[in-house]
């Protein structure tokens, strides 16, 4: 779905950008939700929509920073969004990481170093950007992980989809520009590979510990780096090499210890 938000590029408003990303998406969370029979009205309205205002913010510094710099960096700054989780999980949701979550976010967030190194220039707009975006979109997971307790995945993504909809589409009046057919194809992917990605996400925030599965998704550093260098010749370097190495082995490590994390209850169905 990144990749695909920074192939539209800058031209194109990234406010109605996330505006069609909930509208798309919209026919099909409906579809599933009213074949599921569960009811539409949420147990927790406000935090609900706090969940989705976070996820607005994020998801809008990210489709903003995207096209403005290399794909990989910016997706590896991003990964700051999992260590956030671990520092704010006791604290909000009172859920103390496990010891092998802690020592596989060190290990994650230290490969990202290596790829973003000193060099990359962290202090612009952009950075900044994404990195505002991964704090708004740790504690929209936080909410994700308390929803759960009482929502089933498929209402918290309806219900995130339509609040997308509703702020990105106020925003989108005074830019809008009508897409292209080009433009039309790479939306509908977009959409439905968000939609996909929200109810993965949930589903798994539903199932294990938050800082858990906030390190496992150090994996999307390394399906970074190799669209990167697919499709913009963003070829990583020996430190980029060691990080990915590092991130991959947090990921394995979190896979084998996971065994002594406790598990939760089973979300609603």
């Amino acid at each position: 779905m990144w990749a695909l938000v920074k192939v539209i590029g800058p031209g194109f408003p990234y406010v109605e950008l996330a505006f069609f990303r909930a509208l798309l998406a919209m026919p099909l969370m409906g579809t599933l939700l009213w074949r599921s029979g569960h009811r539409v009205r949420p147990a927790r309205p406000l935090l609900m929509v706090a969940r989705g205002l976070l996820g607005v913010g994020a998801m809008l510094g990210m489709f903003f920073a995207l096209p403005r710099g290399k794909f990989a960096d910016f997706a590896i700054i991003g990964k700051t969004q999992p260590l956030l989780i671990a520092m704010l999980s006791q604290a909000l949701i009172r859920e103390p990481p496990p010891r092998v979550a802690l020592l596989s976010l060190a290990l994650g967030f230290a490969g990202a170093l290596l790829v973003i190194k000193p060099g990359f220039g962290l202090l612009n707009v952009a950075a900044l950007v994404v990195l505002g975006a991964a704090a708004l979109s740790a504690l929209a997971h936080l909410a994700v992980r308390r929803l759960n307790a009482t929502d089933p995945p498929l209402l918290i993504v309806f219900h995130f989809t339509l609040v997308v909809g509703v702020v990105s589409g106020a925003l989108s009046l005074p830019v809008f520009v009508a897409p292209d057919l080009r433009q039309w194809g790479m939306l509908i992917a977009v959409a439905q590979l968000a939609a996909a990605g929200q109810l993965l996400m949930t589903t798994a925030y539903g199932r294990d510990a938050a800082p858990v599965v906030a390190a496992a998704s150090y994996a999307s550093v390394i399906y970074a780096l190799v669209l990167g260098f697919a499709f913009w010749g963003e070829l990583p370097d020996g430190l980029a090499l060691l990080g990915g190495i590092l991130i991959v082995g947090a990921g394995l490590l979190l896979a084998r210890g996971r065994r002594g994390v406790r598990q939760p209850p089973a979300p609603p169905s």
